[in-house]
């Protein structure tokens, strides 16, 4: 496993920093944050955050593809 920096991570995807942690967050990846304040540091593994977003757009669309229930009665 390569692990990725969020700041570089940032850097190549063009967003802003907290966005990146964000992201980390919310999708709940394994991470390590390194150093404090203004040098701290997330690592992640960037195939854990591809797989993550995918599986995130997988649920979404087999959420919108339910069918409707039946409401006549």
């Amino acid at each position: 496993m390569a692990y990725l920096s969020d700041r570089k991570f940032a850097e190549e995807q063009g967003l802003n920093l907290e966005q990146v942690r964000k992201l980390i967050r919310s999708l709940d990846i394994p991470f390590f944050s390194t150093g404090k304040g203004d040098h701290l540091v997330y690592m992640f593994d960037p195939e854990q955050l591809d797989k993550a977003v995918q599986d995130k757009k997988t649920k979404r669309r087999e959420r919108r593809r339910r069918p409707r229930p039946n409401l006549k009665d």
